[in-house]
């Protein structure tokens, strides 16, 4: 199998099964708060602690070079087996303490999956990459939503058992990905992270207004993933909560997807930069009007949910496109670090955010506080726009 569309499914599809973790935990996570008797506002930890630990394995991963110095296969293989054995002994965490671990341990080893994927699909498509990488982040969604489709047909699953089935397909994704994928060689890497590159990055201004734009959207982004779910439950509270995981899996995974595929081709049309102030418009918008749509009539809720989840995610691989546009080649490699370590550590602050607000100003106006990260991304990249045309 050496064509590089087969090759684009197979990564694909092993990383949206590999994924299927991320929000496995948070997917459960109302069985989760009864079995161990945790708050509202304690649940979110349970979420917060896979996003610090993929910041933490991304900038680990970028310190020694692993992408460059393994072959990025066994990486994801080894990452993704560890990630599903990881979240499986979830199963038999009976503190929260103990969960806290797991779930930081999960993340951090998902560092070797979704950068790692990222990697292999530059490999092979040194053109229609923009393409490749759009169809690669579809997938990322629909992975990460794929526990919500689960619930969706089967709201009477123990928690267990939607735990076990993400770390099954988790493992299974590495293995194949491994024994399926032919070795692509990669030349040698000249830009890694380096603490002494970071002024650099700091006094590109046109990478600097790029990551401002990845990090606002980030910051609505997993919030959004997170929380979307429970506030369909909370709105739609005269329908069975399957209805409301299968709404969420369709916004977030389905849309997501179309979003992220169509999102590559139309950037390549219109321009990366206006693309992303296009999308971060509609999806701050979304972000406002959803709130207006709580406990009022379902269709409008699941269509707004819908719009959301195709535009929050249709600029995500635009960001990391245009700091290597902008960044020099010798320290293109720290700014991508950089972005992406910063990003998903916000994307903690925002969760964390939300679980305090929802007691205090209800569902309907909480989601005025993710609104913020669109909304000064889209001034970051006007900013961005303007000096673009000005040189």
């Amino acid at each position: 199998m050496h064509n590089r569309w087969v090759a684009l499914i197979v990564i694909v599809v092993a990383q949206l099964c590999a994924l299927s973790v991320w929000f496995s935990a948070s997917a459960v996570l109302p069985s989760l708060q009864e079995e161990w008797g945790l708050s509202v506002d304690q649940g979110w930890v349970v979420t917060v602690s896979v996003q610090l630990g993929f910041a933490c394995g991304a900038i680990v991963s970028a310190l020694l070079g692993l992408a460059d110095r393994y072959n990025p296969k066994r990486i994801f293989m080894v990452a993704s087996i560890a990630a599903g054995v990881f979240n499986g002994l979830l199963i038999f965490s009976s503190t929260l303490e103990l969960a806290l671990v797991l779930r930081f341990l999960t993340g951090f080893v998902l560092a070797g999956v979704y950068p790692i994927a990222i990697k292999l699909v530059s490999l092979w498509f040194q053109s229609f990459r923009s393409i490749s990488i759009g169809i690669l982040i579809a997938g990322l969604t629909l992975g990460s939503a794929l526990p919500y489709l689960l619930l969706g047909f089967q709201t009477n699953l123990l928690w267990q058992t939607t735990i076990l089935i993400s770390s099954v397909l988790a493992i299974i994704a590495g293995l194949a990905l491994f024994v399926l994928l032919p070795t692509k060689e990669a030349q040698a890497s000249s830009s890694k992270f380096s603490f002494r590159n970071i002024h650099y990055v700091v006094r590109n201004r046109k990478v600097m207004y790029a990551n401002y734009g990845y990090w606002f959207h980030m910051w609505e982004l997993y919030a959004m993933w997170t929380w979307l779910p429970f506030f369909l439950m909370a709105s739609l509270t005269n329908s069975d909560s399957s209805y409301s995981y299968l709404i969420a899996f369709v916004a977030i995974g389905v849309f997501g997807g179309v979003g992220s595929f169509l999102g590559g081709v139309w950037a390549e049309r219109i321009g990366k930069v206006r693309f992303t102030i296009i999308a971060m418009t509609t999806s701050g918008i979304c972000a406002i009007l959803i709130g207006l749509t709580f406990q009022q009539h379902p269709f409008l809720t699941a269509f707004v949910a819908i719009i959301w989840g195709a535009s929050i995610i249709a600029d995500s691989g635009q960001f990391s496109a245009l700091v290597s546009d902008y960044a020099s080649p010798e320290y293109v490699g720290t700014a991508l670090t950089m972005q992406l370590g910063v990003g998903f550590l916000l994307t903690a602050v925002s969760i964390y955010l939300v679980s305090v607000f929802v007691p205090v100003i209800g569902w309907g106006a909480v989601f005025l506080i993710v609104s913020i990260g669109p909304l000064l991304g889209v001034f970051a990249m006007l900013r961005l726009e303007r000096m673009t045309q000005s040189t």
